[in-house]
């Protein structure tokens, strides 16, 4: 998880959107802190761990940190853990390049979640505990059983970390205790999961999800600064449609115009240019004709200058692929037989406006694209235009959402 721009989230009033818009999915439950740049510390809560390997035992002291960056985490993932342990005499935890990585889970009861933790991440190695007569390994493995339950309010705000787990595997390697690999270790005890910032303790809490994409930066000389598509969680799976018809005017009156679309994209960091897919539907053509649309290797790229007015800038179709076009289909009414084909190329199509949207605690994008001098060639019927258009316009809006 990177580290992101402080998000200022407060209230605008949002767009009315078609229906073509569709749900966006909801978002599991996180850990939210107050502020982005959090580091967050888990302490022993009360007495040590009990962690039991089948006959034999061991009191452990597990304590980690996190400095993972952004708002909201999911999951949460170590930094550093370490600690001792007791049997017979005190000796280290060793994790070598094992960490924790915590699930919140789902909301049970006001303010608790049931969850899990994971050793790992795969492949990690594995946790090494090793007393005078007694050693144990302890390799990555997930799924394991733990509760969250948020305490306080305002900035003392922590999270109760409760570990539950049944079922881990383990190796034991010194015959005083036995040896052989198992799969019937407990883990049991808890962490108080607290938040800081230089020092400063903020609100840490497991909270519904939050999404957010948005539009960040400011006009300036250093790239890192300037205006670009911003969003919570990096990398970012976006999905979104139509909030305002789409309509492809291509010679005099003759139009397409499509009510709905499904869109979707990845994000892998902040960017200035924005690649979206687009699947159609609720097309209607020239002479009110039901339309298909055919994206072939096309997209739309969404840009953002780094000029004022701020957050403005142009779209293109984009191809992957030399010749291709977006192809609008145009049916008949009574044998569904084609009777034109409109194509429009790569090309720009439009200056564009962006404007966040923000509701609650999540944020989505509304881009407005208007432009002129469209161009597009016609195959079919002549009834449906020149063959060969050059003074096309394209109007419409997209709403961008970061989603599960």
């Amino acid at each position: 998880m990177k580290r992101i721009r402080t998000l200022c989230l407060f209230a605008v009033t949002a767009l009315t959107l078609t229906a073509s818009l569709g749900s966006v999915s909801a978002s599991a439950s996180q850990f939210v802190s107050e502020s982005v740049s959090t580091d967050y510390a888990g302490s022993i809560g009360g007495e040590n761990h009990l962690i039991v390997f089948g006959s034999s035992w061991t009191h452990c002291n597990p304590q980690f940190s996190a400095s993972p960056g952004g708002k909201a985490l999911k999951p949460l993932e170590t930094d550093e853990v370490s600690g001792s342990c007791l049997f017979g005499g005190e000796f280290p935890m060793k994790w070598g390049s094992c960490q924790l990585i915590f699930h919140p889970g789902s909301e049970v009861s006001a303010g608790k979640f049931n969850g899990s933790f994971d050793i790992g991440p795969s492949g990690c190695g594995s946790i090494t505990l090793e007393s005078s007569s007694c050693a144990w390994t302890v390799p990555a493995q997930t799924g394991l059983k733990a509760s969250f339950t948020n305490e306080g309010t305002g900035s003392k705000r922590t999270i109760k970390v409760k570990a539950e787990a049944t079922g881990i595997k383990y190796t034991r390697s010194k015959k005083t205790c036995g040896e052989g690999t198992h799969t019937n270790g407990t883990w049991s005890g808890f962490w108080m999961l607290k938040g800081t910032v230089a020092g400063s303790q903020v609100g840490v809490y497991v909270g519904k999800g939050i999404n957010a994409l948005y539009m960040d930066g400011e006009v300036s000389a250093e790239e890192a600064n300037q205006p670009r598509f911003a969003s919570l969680y990096q990398p970012a799976s976006i999905s979104g449609g139509v909030a305002k018809n789409h309509v492809f005017k291509y010679w005099g009156s003759l139009s397409v115009t499509c009510t709905s679309a499904q869109l979707t994209s990845t994000m892998a960091e902040a960017t200035t240019d924005l690649s979206v897919n687009a699947s159609y539907s609720g097309c209607t053509g020239p002479m009110g004709l039901p339309t298909t649309v055919t994206m072939n290797s096309c997209s739309y790229v969404f840009h953002v200058a780094n000029a004022l007015p701020l957050y403005t800038g142009s779209t293109d179709i984009a191809c992957s692929k030399a010749g291709d076009a977006i192809e609008f289909i145009a049916k008949g009414t009574k044998d569904g037989g084609t009777v034109c084909t409109l194509s429009f190329p790569a090309q720009t199509i439009g200056t564009a406006s962006y404007e966040s949207v923000f509701e609650s605690e999540n944020a989505h994008v509304l881009a407005e694209v208007v432009g002129s001098g469209v161009k597009s060639t016609r195959t079919g019927s002549p009834l449906c235009g020149a063959a060969v258009s050059e003074t096309g316009t394209f109007s419409g809006g997209f709403a961008l959402y970061e989603v599960e």
